[in-house]
């Protein structure tokens, strides 16, 4: 077996089985790696969304896609049990499909999605969407991305294609300027989605000051004003509910 392989494989197991967050001088420690190799394989698998930190400087520990690939369970901490609830909660009284999302360096990650519109056929059983130009939700984690992680996600991917972003498509400063736009307002709706014919709405969440990620909704695009504006509030109250609770836990 390759050697970093071996590595990488003994960090996500001592990390699986570790009662507290792990830092690199412990793996140094005990599994005998050199520091910069124990650093390196942690923030690229972190990058990846297999760990992640809980803060600037905190250990590591197990992140959303090691839980969604042991056994397709749901990633869970104090944050995403609260949120599951409520955004099941939300899906079922708008009555349309609502989920939560997260990027890991160049994809978009479900970890929450409920689906009450008999008449949507969304499929989110895979575990990364390379969506982030296509859909409201990778918008706006683009849109709060730090510049340094946004510059690398350009030059991987290029410019989104005119069909898919007009207004973004023509240059790296006017994709940014409509980033930028996003932010400022907080909320990003796409009135016919290229992933289906339905609107999409989304909000951004956070913790603190953090940016955690993103709600979004989806609904008919024949739907009528008045509904599409009982929809709009109710994404808003969830993200408000979700960015509180976020915001209280670390209080």
């Amino acid at each position: 077996m390759i050697k970093v392989l071996q590595k990488t494989f003994a960090i996500l197991e001592y990390i699986a089985v570790s009662p507290h967050p792990v830092t690199p001088g412990e793996l140094v420690e005990v599994l005998n790696l050199p520091q910069p190799t124990a650093a390196r394989i942690l923030r690229d698998l972190a990058e990846l969304g297999y760990l992640e930190q809980s803060g600037a400087r905190k250990g590591y520990r197990p992140g959303p896609v090691f839980y969604l690939i042991a056994g397709g369970k749901l990633y869970d901490d104090e944050f995403m049990r609260f949120a599951r609830t409520e955004i099941r909660e939300c899906a079922r009284e708008l009555g349309q499909s609502v989920l939560f999302a997260v990027r890991r360096r160049n994809s978009r990650l479900i970890l929450c999605h409920y689906n009450y519109n008999p008449r949507f056929r969304i499929d989110t059983r895979a575990m990364r969407f390379h969506d982030l130009y296509v859909t409201a939700s990778g918008r706006m984690l683009l849109a709060f991305a730090p510049e340094g992680e946004l510059d690398t996600f350009i030059r991987e991917n290029g410019l989104p294609a005119p069909e898919v972003w007009p207004g973004a498509a023509d240059g790296i400063d006017i994709l940014k300027r409509e980033l930028g736009r996003i932010r400022t307002d907080r909320c990003l709706e796409l009135q016919r989605s290229f992933c289906g014919n339905f609107h999409i709405y989304a909000r951004p969440v956070f913790r603190g000051r953090a940016f955690l990620g993103a709600v979004a909704a989806n609904w008919d695009v024949d739907a009528p004003e008045n509904l599409s504006a009982q929809y709009r509030r109710g994404v808003t109250t969830l993200a408000q509910t979700l960015t509180n609770s976020g915001t209280a836990a670390v209080g």
